[in-house]
């Protein structure tokens, strides 16, 4: 997770100790950044939505 700011790799590891980074985008939605992440924890595949700021916005499970 290298590519991502800090607060948003912090947020994720604090939430998924054991998450495996598939891949990262930075969008921009009403002016303010968000990161969308997609990780693999325990076989499954998740897609968080980080603010800037490392706040947890939205997590989905993926099929």
């Amino acid at each position: 997770m290298a590519k991502l700011p800090e607060p948003v790799t912090k947020a994720i590891m604090e939430r998924f100790p054991k998450a495996e980074l598939i891949k990262a985008e930075k969008e921009t939605d009403d002016g303010k950044v968000k990161y969308e992440v997609k990780i693999r924890t325990e076989g499954k595949e998740k897609e968080v939505d980080v603010s800037a700021e490392g706040v947890i916005l939205k997590v989905d499970d993926e099929d």
